[in-house]
């Protein structure tokens, strides 16, 4: 069976990491608090670093 035309099982390493980002981002207990902070600003800073690059790439290309 060629590569390209593998699935992954459904319980994924992928899989388990987004269940695990659902599961601290709608938890609201204090133990996960800190995690779920942290969750947050690591998709902020992210995002905010995706569009820094890509206003900088169509500033200098456009």
């Amino acid at each position: 069976m060629p590569i390209f035309m593998y699935h992954d099982p459904p319980e994924s390493y992928q899989h388990k990491v987004s269940n695990r980002m659902i599961e601290i981002i709608t938890m609201g207990d204090n133990q996960d608090s800190d995690l779920k902070r942290k969750a947050w600003t690591a998709s902020f800073v992210g995002c905010l670093l995706f569009w820094i690059a890509v206003g900088a790439l169509a500033y200098f290309y456009f």
